[in-house]
């Protein structure tokens, strides 16, 4: 005789509703964690737009506010040829040296931009950084001496370790590019030495910061020569220089004279008196054959923060200017990007 087992149904749907139950709480909650991560990705997004913009506005600054295709007008036609060119290359140089060393903020509204957020980028010429070939000869794989150098090197140690690092750079440098047996291609291969690594977190220049060793040093720059007018805030800090922190107009005026010797014949103690009051005259003369007496720059590195809400995104470019790029009929300066680093 079969026994009678009362209550089992209530059992069983009271199983199926905790299964049912479970499964819309664990639907639920991956439906909520979906929606805070993708709310966090499209911010991210959006920051990395803006970071990507900084770049497009640091373009727009290094461009000479005189445009590339004036002279078309009757006024400007009467003109030398040389005299235009003349204006044109006082603006590029204008449009350099107001835009380098420092922090420039920008503010994006939707009305205006179509996103509300903001970027700010920090903007160095790689032709006024220390670099390999400064020390190094990559064709004889041998380091360089002389006197000019001696002295940039027994200049390096006390300022490195007033920033916190205490070994010889400059010789750290030379061991990687022997045992690479090349020259180093890209700025983060520095990190591969360990002592180097402690730069990590003051490798590329961050707001509010003095010193960093990407502000130092370039992989990237073109000669070995350092620019005088386009010092980075690092490099002109090792020399106990102070790059200014705004051109105004009494300054600019006083840069235009210099422009007036002829190429190549600017005294360094006439730059240095009128970028950074530096008259120190036995010490320029030491050190002079380490820089070059022409303007020159062309290799330029962004660092751009672009920030939306909360969420902030960090990049660093390396842009380069070609002068006169053949467009159409005109002939414009055009910049390209050689290289990006998402920090």
């Amino acid at each position: 005789m079969l026994r009678q087992h009362k209550g089992y149904v209530l059992i069983l749907a009271v199983c199926v509703l905790a299964v049912i139950s479970l499964l819309i709480i664990r639907t639920s909650t991956r439906a909520v964690v979906f929606s805070r991560l993708n709310t966090i990705l499209m911010k991210r997004e959006q920051a990395k737009l803006l970071a990507l913009s900084g770049v497009q506005c640091a373009i727009a600054l290094l461009s000479p506010s005189l445009p590339a295709e004036q002279g078309s007008s009757a006024d400007d036609k009467k003109k030398p040829a040389g005299s235009r060119e003349q204006e044109q290359r006082m603006a590029t140089i204008r449009a350099t040296l107001t835009t380098i060393n420092r922090w420039i903020p920008f503010l994006f509204t939707l009305e205006n931009d179509g996103v509300d957020g903001s970027c700010a980028i920090y903007i160095t010429s790689e032709d006024g950084k220390l670099g390999q070939e400064l020390f190094f000869d990559v064709r004889t794989m041998k380091p360089i001496k002389n006197s000019p150098l001696d002295k940039l090197q027994s200049m390096m140690g006390p300022f490195l370790s007033s920033v916190g690092y205490s070994g010889d750079l400059v010789q750290k440098i030379e061991q990687m590019i022997q045992q690479k047996n090349r020259a180093l291609i890209d700025i983060t291969e520095l990190l591969d030495n360990e002592q180097l690594s402690k730069f990590g977190s003051r490798f590329f220049m961050a707001p509010q910061g003095n010193f960093a060793l990407s502000d130092l040093y370039s992989i990237d720059r073109k000669g070995f020569l350092l620019q005088p007018f386009t010092l980075s805030k690092s490099v002109a800090a090792l020399f106990n220089w102070k790059y200014p922190e705004k051109i105004d107009e009494a300054r600019w005026a006083e840069l235009k004279d210099l422009f007036q010797d002829p190429e190549g014949t600017i005294p360094l103690a006439k730059i240095c008196a009128v970028l950074y009051g530096e008259k120190r005259q036995e010490f320029l003369q030491e050190v002079r054959s380490l820089f070059m007496q022409r303007f020159q720059a062309d290799l330029f590195s962004v660092i751009s923060y672009g920030t939306y809400d909360d969420v902030v995104v960090k990049v660093c470019v390396l842009i380069e200017r070609l002068y006169g790029v053949s467009i159409g009929k005109t002939q414009q300066d055009q910049f390209f990007i050689k290289k990006v680093y998402w920090l």
